[in-house]
């Protein structure tokens, strides 16, 4: 972990159990390009042995929260630390005079984005209103800063404006560093006071919709200035969930609790002393949650026109066309259109190859960049079919212009014909230089419209190998993606530019050396038959044919260059790239 500046001394307060140890104590957005430095400052109210139980997330413009966008690693800190979230280091760095401990692309706020604080995915601390954009809003910090009034919160899930003071707007305009400014961040200046009173927090589950895989929660929750327990201290606790009669609980232990069923739930719990009598004043908590039930559809369309946030189960078959490491993302569609599925939590463990069938899938509907993916509840399981033949429909550049028009085709595997692709220019940040790079648009054209093929298949193999583009008008298969509204595809291999699959239903066939040095090459199958051979340029021209028995190949007539190569065995097939040097 890297140096958390202890701007205070260590102040000693009451011991919490099983408590919340962190809280936000400020926000920033500064003065420079693009809002940096942005990130938010967080205190250590208690020791910490693992971070890890901790993340944090941005809710942008009012659009409600997106979860935990950035999670601790397993560090330690010590009560009285500060900790710093920047958005990069750099410019932070330049700004403060010190380091951030940690840089995510969650802090990548602006000054009317809120902030969450998650303890074990509940939220536990809150600057701003998540479901409202705060331009305008008393709470708004654009080119500013927020600061946590000393000795208040943690505040859970509700936004209390009065425990927070503010720069106003603009305040760090003109601004280099923080030193200078007129009104400079407080930078570690909250202090933490600890109440003497009793006080019981349920710190998990929050008030909020739980997804409908959820059977059971282990309840966490903070009890302050009270000893629970069986005999020897101050009381204990009394719980019940539902309105049901309720259960004595002498440790402060996380409650499993189980069954539980779609709908809506109350958890109660409150201190009683030993007699059972409850306390004067009443100290108690309440939070109320929802389990979400699935809406069953038939087919991806059906999908397609749901509801965003709410979750559903597609009881019909849909087939795998494509997936990567990124996020473990799959793209699947059946007859009726397609679907990008977002599984950055890792629920479908499952290894898919394309072609394989799968009924049941599960998520909730969700959208990212205006474009719609499910984000997986549960891990289908093992395919119900394989080996499907998913065929791309083809179609022109201008059939996906328009929203709608992009609609009707997102996530699907389709070809365009006669496309010429031309190198990308992003102002001379990266390297043009005639090859494919990552996360690169290159202009893309087939006479009917303009459109960009999107580099964002980080694992395929033109990505991997930097290959040329292409300089001649070819026939592309691709996936349909966008990017707010404006169409990109993406191809998924290198195959793609010649609108074939590489694919192989030859058992045991191999071929090498590959890349060809001295113009042989040797192709094996466990059946050893008889083998049709033919070699294709990239561009489609058959250069090489021949029917042979033999291992060994000779194809010395060739040039250097890339080539298809496909061979047929017995009524099976293998097509793969053949590169010679």
């Amino acid at each position: 972990m890297k140096k958390i500046y202890l701007l205070l001394v260590a102040i000693l307060v009451t011991s919490l159990s099983f408590g919340q140890d962190l809280i936000i104590t400020g926000t920033f957005d500064g003065p420079l390009t693009g809002g940096i430095p942005k990130g938010i400052e967080l205190y250590v109210i208690n020791n910490i042995s693992d971070l890890s139980i901790y993340g944090v997330g941005s809710a942008n413009n009012g659009d409600g929260s997106d979860g935990e966008e950035f999670t601790f690693p397993a560090d330690a800190a010590t009560a009285g630390d500060f900790i710093y979230i920047a958005s990069e280091d750099i410019e932070f760095t330049n700004f403060f005079g010190f380091a951030p401990n940690y840089t995510s692309g969650a802090m990548s706020i602006n000054g009317d984005d809120a902030i969450e604080l998650f303890m074990n995915g509940g939220v536990v601390d809150i600057f701003g209103d998540i479901n409202v954009d705060g331009t305008g809003e008393p709470w708004e910090y654009l080119d500013g800063w927020a600061y946590r009034v000393d000795g208040t919160g943690p505040d859970g899930s509700t936004f209390v404006l009065a425990n927070w003071t503010f720069s106003g707007i603009n305040t760090f305009d003109g601004e280099t560093t923080n030193a200078t400014s007129a009104i400079p961040f407080p930078v570690g200046t909250y202090t933490y006071t600890a109440s003497s009173d009793p006080a019981i927090t349920i710190l998990y589950p929050a008030n909020t919709t739980y997804n409908p895989e959820i059977t059971a929660y282990d309840v966490t929750f903070n009890v302050a200035n009270f000893v629970v327990a069986s005999s020897g201290g101050d009381g204990y606790i009394k719980y019940s969930l539902d309105g049901a009669t309720s259960i004595d609980y002498y440790t402060t232990d996380p409650i499993t609790l189980s069954g539980l069923a779609s709908g809506a739930h109350t958890f109660y719990m409150e201190l009683v002393d030993n007699s059972g009598a409850v306390l004067s004043p009443e100290v108690n908590d309440q939070v109320a949650f929802d389990i979400a039930a699935y809406t069953d559809v038939a087919n991806l369309a059906a999908l397609r026109a749901g509801t965003e946030g709410d979750y559903y189960r597609v009881t019909g078959e849909v087939f795998g066309t494509y997936a990567q490491a990124n996020r473990n993302q799959k793209w699947v569609q059946d007859t009726t259109a397609g679907m990008k599925i977002d599984d950055n939590d890792g629920i479908i463990t499952t290894v898919y190859s394309e072609g394989d069938g799968v009924v049941n899938l599960r998520g909730k509907l969700d959208s990212y960049n205006q474009v719609l993916q499910l984000v997986p509840t549960a891990d289908p399981g093992a395919p119900n079919s394989t080996g499907n033949v998913i065929t791309p429909e083809v179609i022109t550049l201008l059939d996906l212009t328009g929203t709608k028009a992009l609609a009707d085709y997102e996530s699907e595997l389709i070809k365009v014909l006669n496309v010429t692709i031309s190198d990308y220019d992003d102002g001379g940040a990266g390297t043009a230089d005639g090859t494919f790079q990552a996360g690169e648009n290159y202009p893309i054209d087939d006479t009917t419209a303009t459109s960009f093929l999107r580099t964002d298949f980080y694992d395929a193999d033109y990505v991997v190998n930097n290959e040329a583009l292409p300089t001649a008008t070819i026939d592309m298969v691709c996936i349909v993606g966008g990017y707010n509204g404006d169409p990109q595809i993406t191809p998924r291999s290198f195959f793609d530019f010649l609108g074939v699959s590489q694919e192989t239903t030859i058992n045991g066939f191999s071929l090498y050396p590959n890349p060809v040095k001295n113009g042989v090459i040797n192709i094996t199958t466990d059946g050893n038959q008889s083998k049709n051979i033919q070699i294709y340029t990239i561009l489609g021209k058959l250069v090489f044919a021949q029917t042979t028995s033999k291992t060994s190949i000779d194809i010395s007539i060739l040039n250097s260059g890339i080539y298809i190569i496909n061979v047929e065995e017995n009524n099976h097939f293998a097509t793969q790239k053949l590169v010679i040097e």
